[in-house]
């Protein structure tokens, strides 16, 4: 699946240390705090899998990828009143 750029994607920072790990470290904090929480993050993760909406690379994938790297901001949104 292709996306469309304003600009070349190329000249995005490799944002991995400074944004992703930042973001997923408080997110793994705040969903210990949270056991309800987690569970149902961990539902919607796995849902992602099972439908292809997402999918974990394997070592190979990323060892021959030879693209840019940028990753976008993930906030977890919980909807009490949303099934």
């Amino acid at each position: 699946m292709l996306f469309p750029w304003k600009r070349d994607p190329a000249l995005l920072p490799d944002n991995k240390q400074k944004l992703a790990i930042t973001r997923l470290k408080a997110l793994e904090i705040r969903l210990t705090t949270k056991p309800e929480q987690a569970a149902a993050y961990d539902e919607q993760m796995k849902q992602m899998v099972e439908t292809n909406l997402s999918k974990k690379l394997s070592n190979e994938e990323l060892k021959s990828y030879k693209g840019p790297v940028h990753y976008i901001a993930h906030h977890m949104i919980l909807r009490q009143d949303s099934p």
